[in-house]
């Protein structure tokens, strides 16, 4: 088989320098490599000509950049959140088309690895069904009522099988965010109207366009990818529990656990460092 993994990500800032995600994206590709140097891997980096020498800040080990200019529907009205979350699917997609690969998955920027990966293609590859993490939040779940536990889209999984769902899928996660965003226009409450509709509510899309499809999206085993939602509970896995997982998806408001860098420039952008 031929497998990738996809990073993906919009640099706002103006600089490379300033981004949290290419940070982490630095930490994440070092440990891949401690346990796989043969892995493809593919970068989708926005806007075109962002990058400059900041390439040579990262194992380039089978790694390719991709430079993208990052789109989004111009009705949705976020524009910050709109364009993070327009290219993660887009992108992968377009990787698994145009890259001759059998399976390719998706990795958020704050992950890293504990064992190597590669074994997940054979596990839950080659299938029609597309492979992703349940949420981690309740709260969001009940606002946007989702069904079949929603889906946290840090690290997933999509098979050359599953290219026949590409567009209806990606057309079906702009319509999904732009009603929840009428629904919600009257809220006050801007987690709600702008973070958890632009942001949060694009991957519930996913997993409410598969079950439709009769195709539901499932789940990798704890053991294979984990997501950290609040850190604490993470904490009280054993050693051996933690030890045993592959990929962990730590998301960012936890990276300082891991990733203190990163957390830097992250308090810096935001005028907290």
């Amino acid at each position: 088989m031929n497998n990738a993994l996809v990073y993906s990500m919009h640099v706002d800032e103006g600089d490379v320098a300033s981004n949290y995600s290419f940070e982490q994206l630095k930490l994440s590709v070092s440990t891949l490599r401690k346990y796989n140097k043969d892995l493809k891997v593919l970068v989708y980096i926005s806007p075109k000509g962002i990058l400059g020498t900041n390439k040579f800040k990262i194992d380039n080990t089978n790694l390719e950049f991709v430079e993208y200019n990052a789109d989004y529907d111009k009705r949705l009205n976020n524009r910050i959140y709109s364009i993070w979350t327009s290219h993660k699917w887009a992108n992968t997609f377009h990787a698994l088309r145009t890259g001759k690969f059998d399976n390719v998955i998706y990795m958020d920027s704050d992950t890293i690895f504990q064992k190597d990966p590669a074994y997940l293609f054979e596990k839950y590859g080659n299938t029609k069904t597309i492979y992703g993490k349940k949420d981690v939040s309740d709260t969001w779940l009940k606002v946007f009522n989702v069904r079949n536990g929603g889906m946290n889209d840090g690290v997933f999984l999509i098979s050359k099988k599953a290219l026949k769902y590409e567009k209806g899928l990606l057309e079906h996660r702009v319509q999904y965010v732009y009603d929840l965003q009428e629904k919600f226009k009257d809220e006050t409450d801007p987690n709600i109207a702008v973070t958890g509709v632009q942001w949060v509510a694009c991957q519930y899309a996913m997993s409410e366009y598969m079950l439709d499809q009769n195709n539901p999206i499932k789940f990798f085993d704890d053991e294979d990818v984990y997501v950290v939602g609040w850190l604490p509970t993470f904490k009280d896995l054993s050693f051996e529990e933690k030890t045993k997982m592959c990929v962990i998806h730590y998301l960012s408001y936890n990276m300082w656990y891991f990733a203190p860098n990163a957390f830097k420039v992250y308090e810096k952008a935001r005028g907290r460092g």
